[in-house]
């Protein structure tokens, strides 16, 4: 859904007359428009890092991550710390393919990024960690985090 807010978002900096629905003036550039508080200010960028929570413990960093279709990847670095190395080892044991056939396969855990001032956490379900390549699906509505909570462990 971000992805394709972002996508949307970008199709129209590229138009050259301004919207009438919307009534942002899309021919300004992205990078003007985003100066100027237009458009979508609240995607992560592609650098932004994310603390990884599990268990109610900080396990570690999820770092250059990417987001597409609630889908996200990212360089993992686990927390030195006995859960960090805890962690590390259950989601490099999860088969991706089977938890996205079946979330409760996977594991429940929550991230933070680095840079939210209110520190708002997000759920996830952890579909593997592979040579360093966390992978998650993160939950966004009411209705998926309380399915992600009531049906996927930690």
């Amino acid at each position: 859904m971000v992805a394709m807010m972002v996508l949307g978002a970008l199709k129209q900096s590229r138009r050259k007359s301004p919207d009438k629905r919307s009534g942002y003036d899309i021919s300004r550039s992205a990078d003007e428009a985003a100066r100027l508080g237009e458009g979508i200010t609240d995607v992560p960028t592609p650098a932004e890092t994310f603390e990884v929570i599990w268990k109610d413990e900080l396990v570690g960093t999820l770092s250059e991550a990417r987001i597409d279709m609630g889908y996200m990847e990212g360089r993992f670095t686990a927390a030195c710390s006995i859960a960090g190395e805890r962690f590390a080892l259950r989601a490099s044991l999860l088969d991706a393919r089977a938890v996205m056939s079946d979330f409760s396969l996977g594991a429940r855990a929550t991230i933070v990024s680095s840079s939210d001032p209110n520190r708002q956490r997000m759920t996830v379900v952890v579909l593997s960690l592979n040579e360093g390549s966390l992978f998650v699906r993160a939950f966004f509505s009411k209705e998926g985090v309380a399915r992600v909570e009531a049906n996927v462990p930690e």
